[in-house]
């Protein structure tokens, strides 16, 4: 029998990470207060919801969870864009 020929991958993008295009100030600010327990992103326990939702759409705590990161980065980077834009204008 002939073996297989095993097919290339065709996507070429890069990796990216939920936390890119966060300036690195605000992504160590925030991680610093998610270690001391602090509520971080909206007003109330959004985390929690997020992922307990996401976690039955997906079959898993830990799924459900890494959905709940990914939206909590994007919540702060549009927060942060805010903040620059705003500090741009005179």
């Amino acid at each position: 029998m002939a073996k297989k020929k095993r097919k290339k991958s065709t996507w070429r993008g890069k990796k990216t990470y939920p936390a890119r295009g966060v300036p690195k100030k605000t992504r160590s600010r925030v991680v610093k207060a998610a270690r001391k327990g602090k509520d971080i992103g909206k007003k109330g326990k959004m985390f929690k919801k997020i992922s307990a939702k996401a976690a039955r759409r997906y079959g898993s705590k830990e799924a459900g969870e890494r959905v709940a990161g990914s939206t909590m980065w994007k919540i702060i980077k549009k927060r942060s864009r805010k903040k620059t834009r705003r500090k741009g204008r005179k």
